[in-house]
């Protein structure tokens, strides 16, 4: 699969946590899985369809971002306080 430019196979993939919010989205009940992979180079890196830029950011600079969605925020605190079991 392409995620961002980047060729992902599910082998690379570390599911982590489902997120499920019934008011997250006023159109419809959304849910969001929380996925983990190790990129070695992020020089492919292109926003697709459904973003208008992609960045790489150092992990200190995340309590900072704007963030499209409240529950964008519980993930990337979710993966902060609990990250995937093995380093990259």
């Amino acid at each position: 699969m392409w995620i961002a430019g980047l060729h992902i196979t599910s082998r690379d993939l570390t599911m982590l946590k489902v997120f499920s919010d019934s008011t997250r989205d006023p159109r419809r009940h959304t849910a969001s899985v929380l996925l983990s992979a190790c990129v070695s180079d992020a020089a492919g890196l292109a926003a697709g369809d459904d973003a208008e830029q992609i960045t790489v950011q150092p992990l200190d600079s995340i309590p900072a971002l704007q963030l499209a969605f409240k529950d964008h925020r519980d993930m990337l605190n979710y993966y902060l306080n609990h990250g995937p079991a093995t380093e990259c």
